[in-house]
């Protein structure tokens, strides 16, 4: 199931139609009402929670949220070079569409890891945070050569696609 949501803030409009249907609820309320719920029956089929993230507002970061772990009174996450200490985080995989690293979209450091814009009052790590959350990396170069903004031209093009996968995921480590 795929399900479209946006807060409105941005006061751009929300075209609904019969084929796209787009639910009023910021990020938060997003994953709170479609994500996997910490008290789902062991051995029953888990939700899986994948996020698609389009555009995400300057110096805004979402991803923090994306990552917490499901059961937030569990508050044993690994940090330095360890690996995740087996918390299970609320999303598996997120992806972000927009401009990367030193653009527009998210913040450089927290959403995208960019170290240029690590500051000595950020966490202690040079870890990205998403590594320090057991999440990968993965830039969709396909997908993003694909892809334009209104701010793109011919000698320059700033939009990406980028995935934050689970360590581990499907068989694939970091």
């Amino acid at each position: 199931t795929i399900i479209a949501t946006d807060d409105g803030s941005w006061k751009a409009p929300i075209y609904n139609n019969r084929h796209i249907q787009v639910e009023q609820l910021s990020a938060i309320e997003s994953l709170d009402k479609y994500g996997p719920k910490p008290d789902e029956q062991e051995g029953s089929a888990k939700t899986r929670l994948i996020v698609l993230c389009s555009w995400m507002p300057p110096e805004i970061d979402f991803s923090a949220d994306f990552r917490r772990p499901l059961d937030t009174t569990n508050k044993s996450v690994a940090t330095g070079d360890e690996s995740v200490d087996g918390v299970e985080r609320l999303v598996e995989e997120y992806i972000l569409i927009g401009e990367a690293d030193d653009g527009t979209c998210g913040h450089n450091w927290y959403t995208w890891g960019n170290h240029d814009f690590h500051t000595e009052d950020d966490d202690e790590s040079k870890n990205s945070p998403h590594v320090m959350d057991g999440y990968t990396r993965v830039d969709l170069e396909e997908l993003s050569s694909l892809q334009f903004s209104r701010f793109d031209c011919k000698r320059s093009s700033e939009s990406k696609t980028v995935s934050f996968r689970r360590a581990g995921q499907n068989g694939q480590d970091s």
